[in-house]
């Protein structure tokens, strides 16, 4: 989605402007990717679904299904996967796991642009995998809060496939919220 960054003309008389910072640490981390949602589950089932929904729009498939696999006594995760543009191991990590940068700046076609929804697990646990396959090659990636408290990145594995390309999340469920 197009957000409205404009350029302003600041006309000031001094010479010490300072620009505001943000620090690289657990606190903000947790603010970014927990403390903004008030109802955890819901805003992690929105925000994979819309990112699901926009790989698909960006693949030229709209009309496609994404898949959706509720938690269950016998199945404790809830999945989300789309068969859209995918993700490579680069992407992955400069674009998926970079909070504030989205590839959906220039259209309204889609839905996201802030570069946080794919953050939103973390707001209800502390790991989830991302499998994601692009042009013939699979990844499986650990998502987790590290030892100082943010979010890490780690592939499990690598690997040739003949699936199509896309993104599928899978996140645990306590088991009360399975019910």
């Amino acid at each position: 989605m197009r957000l409205d960054d404009q350029t302003r003309e600041v006309i000031t008389n001094t010479n010490n402007a300072h620009e505001f910072t943000i620090q690289n640490n657990a606190k903000m981390f947790q603010i970014l990717s927990d403390k903004i949602y008030t109802y955890k589950p819901a805003a992690i089932v929105r925000e994979i679904s819309c990112n699901a929904y926009d790989s698909h729009i960006e693949a030229g498939i709209p009309e496609k299904p994404f898949r959706v696999v509720l938690p269950n006594d016998l199945h404790e995760y809830f999945e989300i996967e789309d068969f859209g543009v995918g993700l490579n191991e680069q992407e992955v990590y400069e674009i998926y796991t970079s909070y504030g940068v989205s590839t959906k700046n220039d259209s309204n076609d889609v839905i996201g642009a802030f570069g946080l929804g794919s953050k939103t697990p973390f707001a209800y646990t502390t790991s989830f995998t991302i499998q994601t396959r692009k042009d013939g090659v699979e990844y499986l990636f650990n998502a987790y809060i590290g030892q100082n408290g943010a979010p890490t990145c780690s592939l499990l594995r690598k690997r040739d496939t003949e699936e199509s390309n896309g993104v599928k999340i899978k996140i645990p469920v306590k088991a009360h919220h399975r019910d």
